[in-house]
């Protein structure tokens, strides 16, 4: 009985509509009310938190240069899935005069783990060693993850690297042009 009393507190019916309403006062459950509401508003918020800056990746930018002769005009990017294309959605840029390309909006995860790859493009990309001439055949340069310097060398390197496993140091021990020449070239050093 004094279940069905509390009921009757805390829910009235409408005869005249039939919907079950909520008295306009009663102490017992606007303080049950409030009680919810002000717990919910605080998880909605705590849980909801917008300024959590966890959930976004700190983004960086690299830069560095390809060579084959200089190359200005050549698409540079981050290849995320190692299929050999700059594909749409990996970060990507254009080289410019000096061979020189920086790619922004760049997670550092990414930069350790993704090798860089340059496609030529054809009648575009001009080899600064003949500058009169934009190159007129495709092909693409590599070089591992955490370079900086895209060339031949660094293709050789990588293909060392995905051939046969090694890891970057044991790839440039590899290659046959001496790897001392390769960092020479990059700093702009002559030996």
């Amino acid at each position: 009985a004094a279940s069905d009393v509390y009921k009757r507190q805390l829910l009235a019916l409408d005869k005249k509509t039939g919907v079950l309403t909520m008295p306009a006062f009663n102490p017992v459950l606007n303080k049950a009310l409030l009680t919810i509401f002000s717990a919910s508003l605080l998880f909605g918020c705590s849980a909801f938190d917008d300024d959590d800056d966890d959930d976004d990746p700190v983004t960086t930018s690299m830069s560095g240069k390809v060579a084959d002769g200089y190359l200005a005009g050549a698409k540079v990017c981050l290849d995320l899935n190692s299929n050999k294309v700059c594909d749409e959605g990996e970060p990507s840029t254009t080289s410019t005069d000096g061979g020189e390309f920086s790619l922004d909006g760049v997670t550092q995860a990414q930069l350790d783990s993704a090798p860089l790859l340059v496609e030529i493009i054809v009648g575009e990309t001009i080899d600064e060693d003949n500058p009169s001439t934009p190159i007129t055949k495709k092909y693409t340069l590599t070089a591992p993850a955490g370079y900086a310097f895209i060339s031949p060398l660094t293709t050789m390197v990588q293909s060392e690297i995905e051939e046969s496993g090694l890891s970057p140091e044991d790839a440039e021990g590899s290659v046959p042009v001496s790897y001392t020449h390769l960092r020479a070239h990059e700093t702009g050093r002559n030996l």
